[in-house]
């Protein structure tokens, strides 16, 4: 199994490696050593026979998208955490992480692993990219308890992916509907659903209901920001009209 390895969670997880007695940041080499046995851990976990790793570079596109709020506008990079870049250039420098222009690195691992999922495993801790079809793994740190490898199918993915667009990302500053949150009922309805233009009626009859004729421009946006890509060119856009134009001409 070839592993698609995160490695945007880990220059976070590591980054914030503190000396448990005096709370001040490790010292580099216990960093590093921390950092391979991570990264020895996840692949042996998954039994790879090969790995990419990959972190996100400059330019991600949905910064020019977010008009509703600022996309990832409640971060700030000053705080990152104290060995952040250490971690970064050490595994872009020395670990062969391919840096992603352009968009994220959850982009490129969606990328990679829809060429060719049957002998590629996603490994990350972040839940966006549960909506990708496939093997998953996701290790444990901090308070996430470690998931063995597990498989979500086309359906699975598409329903966590409806259920963001009703929801919103708040890590992400991505705003959902008002007074929906998981365990809402058209949250519910999206996770009982079995095909793609349920969900989608669903969907977009919550934006109606709050956005009126502008629920399109709402729901586009909102969905721009939250759809992971698929090729290199996809663009949630052209999936909306088309989803549209399908529900419309049933």
């Amino acid at each position: 199994m070839h592993a698609l390895v995160d490695l945007d969670i880990l220059c976070y997880e590591m980054g914030s490696a503190r000396d448990p007695d005096t709370k001040a940041p490790l010292k580099w080499p216990l960093v590093r050593a921390r950092v391979e046995e991570r990264i020895e851990n996840i692949l042996n976990a998954v039994e790879a026979s090969s790995w990419q790793g990959y972190l996100t570079g400059e330019g991600n596109f949905r910064d020019a998208l977010g008009t509703i709020l600022p996309y990832k506008g409640t971060r700030d990079r000053s705080e990152r955490p104290f060995w952040y870049s250490g971690v970064y250039h050490y595994l872009r420098d020395n670990r062969g992480a391919i840096v992603v222009h352009g968009m994220e690195a959850d982009d490129a691992i969606s990328i990679e692993h829809t060429l060719d999922g049957d002998s590629t495993i996603i490994c990350t801790r972040d839940k966006d990219l549960r909506m990708v079809p496939g093997w998953h793994y996701t290790w444990p740190s901090f308070n996430q308890e470690e998931r063995e490898p597990f498989y979500i199918g086309e359906i699975d993915g598409l329903r966590n992916f409806y259920s963001q667009l009703l929801t919103g990302d708040r890590s992400d500053n991505i705003l959902g509907l008002y007074n929906v949150g998981p365990k809402s009922a058209c949250v519910q309805r999206v996770q009982e659903f079995e095909t793609e233009l349920d969900m989608f009626r669903e969907v977009k009859e919550q934006y109606r209901l709050r956005f009126g004729s502008y629920w399109d421009m709402f729901m586009c946006e909102n969905g721009r920001l939250l759809w992971l890509k698929r090729t290199e060119d996809d663009d949630w856009y052209h999936r909306q009209k088309e989803l549209e134009r399908v529900v419309t001409d049933s």
